[in-house]
């Protein structure tokens, strides 16, 4: 008896259409040392002579952004480039953080409220809805204040990492994208995010050598979970998707300086080259030495998560 298999052309569509944005991305990428690499190309130089044209939307448009990145990402250089943009305004940037994350009493802050039992050693009961209100509230009165206020984008970066802080409910500190793109619509205000990777080597000789947060082991674990969780958030939220960015990049992607409101593609490339402090390039020798062979499957791992970020975002990026 011969069987007949038929598949649905919804599927057939969607495999086809997925497989042609997979090869066009591994083709303009390389494979160096066991990891995915973009290639260079002209994109950038495109967009820079491109730079004075709209990209997304009216200049005049208050965006709040959010910066999706693991620790050691470089979320520490990208506060240093707002800082430097016309878009910096220190008192708006700074008081929408606590009531997202309050290091001092956690059950007040809207993320970090589920750590409250763990950390605040209180009966308290954790509340959601107040900070929450209080989050939507600030998102309708900051974009109130500065709209229409320039004739250019006036942006507020949100970029606490993945994870962020230390502590016994380190595991559960990170951003919650659902709930802040939830906060947006309630509050009717434009948000976005861009993502940020970096060589894996890299992020685990900035987190663990140069900066102790954890153990190797309990490191390369924790931030391969991570990298999973922003890219569920990018698939839940691919219309909020604005740019990525990978750490080391020696030409920045102009979209980055549109958001943060710079006049110019020279004015942008000044400051980025000021904030940017480029990362020794690791040897082979020093990547051994760095990641031991007992722990090398697990940093495969971890490759494996930061190579799916990246293509998720190529993804987008191809498909906005």
């Amino acid at each position: 008896m011969v069987r007949r298999v038929i598949y649905p052309l919804g599927l057939l569509l969607a495999g086809a259409f997925l497989n042609h944005m997979y090869t066009s991305i591994l083709s303009t990428s390389r494979i160096l040392n066991g990891y995915l690499v973009a290639s260079k190309s002209h994109s950038n130089a495109n967009a820079n002579a491109n730079y004075d044209k709209d990209i997304d939307s009216p200049a005049s448009q208050v965006t709040f952004l959010m910066i999706l990145g693991v620790e050691g990402t470089g979320h520490h250089f990208f506060e240093q480039l707002y800082k430097a943009s016309p878009s910096f305004h220190d008192h708006d940037y700074n008081i929408l953080k606590r009531p997202l994350f309050y290091v001092k009493q956690k059950h007040k802050g809207l993320w970090s409220a589920p750590c409250a039992e763990v950390e605040d050693n209180s009966s308290m009961r954790t509340e959601g809805r107040s900070p929450y209100d209080e989050v939507v509230r600030l998102l309708h009165d900051i974009e109130s204040k500065w709209k229409n206020k320039s004739n250019r984008t006036t942006a507020f970066p949100i970029s606490p990492s993945y994870p962020m802080f230390m502590g016994p409910c380190r595991p559960l500190q990170y951003p919650d994208v659902d709930l802040l793109y939830a906060a947006c619509k309630d509050a009717g205000v434009s948000c976005k995010h861009i993502v940020m990777t970096r060589d894996p080597h890299e992020v685990i000789r900035s987190t663990t050598v140069n900066r102790k947060f954890s153990g190797k082991n309990m490191q390369i674990k924790l931030l391969t979970t991570m990298l999973d969780v922003i890219n569920t958030h990018l698939l839940s939220h691919r219309e909020g998707f604005l740019a990525h960015w990978q750490y080391g990049d020696a030409m920045p992607n102009p979209v980055l300086g549109h958001a943060l409101g710079f006049d110019s593609a020279e004015q942008f490339s000044e400051a980025y080259a000021e904030a940017f402090r480029a990362p020794k390039i690791m040897s082979d020798e020093e990547k051994k030495e760095l990641i031991p062979a007992y722990l090398q499957p697990y940093m495969d791992v971890f490759a494996r998560s930061m190579d799916r970020v990246k293509l998720t975002c190529q993804l987008q990026e191809s498909s906005n």
